[in-house]
């Protein structure tokens, strides 16, 4: 059985006497616990950890993409449209007068 990250094969985890072999550096859940800072400066870093649950993999670690999001100027031409030449109109003939929904 292989294990996928990211659409490439991480770590075979073979049965009998194959074992697992990592080309990520692997840490226990009680591991990580104890030292999650390190850890997460190593990710932070740019490494990627497995991190296995009772020696079976169960999480990877690793650092954030680089881009988190689009700048205004890639998204401007969504707001750029014609303005509603009805609009004043529609406000017109707009009913402001307030009523309690609960009198008849």
């Amino acid at each position: 059985m292989d294990l996928l990250v990211d659409g490439v094969t991480g770590v075979h985890i073979g049965s009998g006497s194959r074992s697992a072999i990592p080309f990520m550096a692997t840490i226990g859940l009680k591991e990580l616990r104890q030292h999650a800072s390190s850890y997460v400066k190593r990710a932070e870093a740019g490494e990627t950890l497995l991190i296995t649950v009772s020696g079976r993999p169960g999480a990877v670690l690793g650092p954030v993409s680089k881009k988190q999001g689009n700048r205004y100027s890639d998204n401007e031409d969504v707001f750029d449209t014609p303005t509603d030449h009805t609009l004043a109109d529609d406000l017109a003939e707009k009913n402001d007068t307030v009523q309690d929904p609960w009198t008849r």
